[in-house]
């Protein structure tokens, strides 16, 4: 199960204004059934933090989730549209952490451009 805290509506409203209601659904939607990258990418200080993307050639749909095996639900605690750069310094950051980059198999085509041994495909 997938929660969104009415508390993370009114944050997120506030820190990404640029965002309508309709803009929102649309970021969660994406990001949630149609995820081509899944990032661990502060495993340090956020273990239980997943970044899921979804990538489009417009604006990327960029969700963070907390995935702490103590609740009994997935929280999502922020979301956004970002460029393809902002992705790429996702993913970076994930490599230099020691993180993970996961990709599903619908974005597997993207396999080739990530030298890193903390890459998988996963399976759909």
């Amino acid at each position: 199960m997938v929660v969104i805290k009415k508390e993370v509506f009114e944050k997120n409203r506030k820190h990404h204004q640029e965002l309508s209601s309709d803009d929102s659904r649309k970021v969660l939607n994406a990001a949630l059934t149609e995820a081509d990258l899944i990032i661990n990418d502060k495993p340090s200080n956020k273990p239980n933090y997943w970044i899921i993307v979804n990538l489009n050639k417009d604006e990327n749909a960029v969700i963070n989730v907390d995935v702490d095996s103590v609740k009994s639900f997935i929280e999502v605690v922020g979301w956004r549209k970002v460029r393809d750069r902002s992705v790429e310094q996702i993913k970076n950051r994930a490599i230099r952490e020691g993180g993970q980059i996961l990709i599903t198999q619908k974005g597997a085509a993207g396999l080739s451009a990530l030298t890193d041994s903390s890459v998988f495909v996963l399976q759909r």
